[in-house]
């Protein structure tokens, strides 16, 4: 028999030993559980973005941590902070964006079956012919689910935010190169 699988079981499960790993990271103010929550919500969008704002939370976490002392190191790791922020923050938005607006993405495979259609296959079967079960919940179920997510990012995010930029601009937002003094040159004295 073929027919479509439900792989968002098997990503819920790999959330859940992340969030575990995550959550014993001290480099960020998350717990266990908030680890979970906002992968969850990032799982509606592909893999390497939820990635991106994992790696985002851990890098400002180094810098409030470690202060680099070359300046060219410093000032390029505020840099790639600002940037992996801006699109961090892009793609928290994208999604709360998929995750109210578009079609839950349950990671559907198997027998050419998508999220609309689902295809069985079994080439022989007995008289009694095999039952296929779905389980399903209303679309306003996974809606309101995703509202909660929403509304939970919001207010987290502004602690996030705030930890952050305390992490930022901790010892100063940018160094300046130190100035190498040149010697004066030698006065032609000619009389």
């Amino acid at each position: 028999a073929f027919g479509p699988a439900v792989l968002i079981w098997g990503v819920l499960v790999v959330i859940f030993i992340l969030a575990l790993v995550l959550g014993k990271v001290p480099l960020t103010p998350l717990k266990n559980w908030q680890w979970f929550l906002l992968l969850i919500g990032l799982s509606q969008i592909p893999v390497a973005s939820a990635f991106v704002v994992v790696v985002w939370l851990i890098l400002v976490g180094i810098r409030g941590a470690r202060q680099p002392e070359s300046a060219g190191y410093f000032n390029a790791l505020q840099l790639l902070i600002g940037a992996l922020t801006l699109a961090s923050l892009m793609l928290l938005f994208w999604a709360v964006e998929q995750g109210l607006l578009g079609s839950p993405e349950m990671q559907i495979a198997g027998n050419q079956s998508t999220a609309y259609q689902l295809n069985w296959y079994q080439d022989r079967s007995p008289a009694l012919l095999p039952v296929a079960t779905v389980v399903s919940v209303p679309l306003m179920i996974y809606r309101l689910l995703m509202l909660a997510w929403s509304l939970w990012l919001a207010v987290s995010l502004l602690n996030w935010l705030k930890w952050g930029w305390n992490c930022f601009s901790c010892n100063g937002l940018w160094k300046k190169k130190p100035v190498t003094e040149i010697p004066p040159l030698m006065e032609n004295t000619k009389k």
